[in-house]
């Protein structure tokens, strides 16, 4: 039996849930598992045989636990990132000599690749799918009769970022067109931060909840009750909701970028403008931009009904492949 320890920041919805379902094989194989919050001031010390860094920002996490290197005996940074920061060369080695590197797409593979780094395999997130498998349909006519019907949009906004790269702005354009003769339809948008703090103006017929709102049973009824899934994200680092809502047999409308256009099936909007964008702290991302119009004419389809049930069956087998009982079970090689 191993003892292990895995970080992950809790404030990020999609990480602390990924770190959670790694302890859950782990403890399934028979090993000790703590699960803990990267972003504390001070994390316990522990000593293990295996550290798992889960996150999305490279390389803040990884620098913020280096120096308690000593205390695992090996340490795997497991990321989701859009992008990494220029760096020293002799932070690139010092950082290569500690941790073990495997991204979570191809997509940031190449990103961390750019950037001088070793890649140590890749391993995707995973889902539960049993779990996906069964829904509490009370709650999900709860969540009809609350909202009527309504489309969804899940994804975290970041404070800072001068462009919405979760295309939140792209997705409220979409809408006021889509509206104009579907006036009795909602969209449901469930994220951290309220959309005007990016000076973003809501449309009519949208209800902004924060992720506090919900569990995990209530987010699951709040896919299966809606007419799909919306995500128009510009890029990510892989994409953890259009694979929940291909587990569910949800709809799925999704832009064709990456890292979720290695595993989305579902409508796929062509970038209309693919172009570099340098965040604020300095990271050099690939957007990939899809017409609102597109977006719009997508919802519409949905809507009418024109979905096909082939691409719902498709959508779930392709959802199985990423169970973490499989996925997962890569991990077991860094012990």
């Amino acid at each position: 039996m191993a003892e292990i320890l895995i970080l992950a920041p809790k404030q990020a919805v999609s990480q602390w849930k990924v770190a959670n379902l790694m302890a859950k094989y782990f403890r399934e194989e028979g090993h000790s598992v703590v699960v803990d919050d990267l972003l504390k001031i001070l994390i316990p010390i522990r000593r293990t045989d295996l550290l798992i860094v889960v996150d999305a920002v490279f390389p803040y996490s990884v620098n913020r636990i280096l120096q308690k290197r000593w205390l695992a005996r090996r340490a795997v940074f497991s990321c989701d990132v859009e992008g990494v920061p220029l760096m020293s060369l002799g932070d690139v080695i010092r950082i290569c000599n500690v941790y073990d590197i495997v991204p979570a797409s191809n997509f940031s593979a190449e990103c961390i690749k750019r950037a001088g780094f070793r890649v140590d395999g890749m391993i995707y997130r995973a889902i539960d799918y049993d779990y996906y498998q069964s829904v509490d349909e009370d709650k999900v006519n709860e969540f009809i009769n609350r909202y009527g019907e309504y489309f969804l949009y899940i994804g975290a906004l970041h404070t800072g970022a001068r462009i919405p790269r979760k295309g939140m702005d792209i997705l409220f354009d979409a809408w006021r067109m889509f509206i104009r003769e579907r006036e009795k339809c909602k969209l449901i948008v469930v994220t951290n931060h309220h959309p005007s703090e990016f000076n973003l103006k809501v449309p009519d017929n949208v209800i902004i909840e924060k992720f506090g709102g919900f569990n995990e049973e209530d987010l699951k009824a709040l896919y299966k009750g809606s007419l799909g899934l919306v995500f128009p994200s510009r890029c990510e680092g892989f994409g953890l909701p259009p694979l929940e809502a291909m587990a569910l047999g949800v709809p799925l409308i999704v832009s064709d970028a990456p890292a979720h256009n290695e595993f989305a099936i579902g409508i796929k909007l062509p970038a209309e403008r693919i172009y570099e964008y340098m965040t604020w702290w300095g990271i050099n991302q690939i957007m990939h931009e899809v017409d609102s119009y597109h977006l719009a004419c997508a919802l519409e389809t949905v809507y009418c009904e024109c979905y096909s049930k082939s691409m719902i069956s498709l959508a779930k087998a392709k959802a199985r492949e990423f169970d973490y009982k499989t996925l997962y079970r890569e991990f077991e090689k860094f012990l």
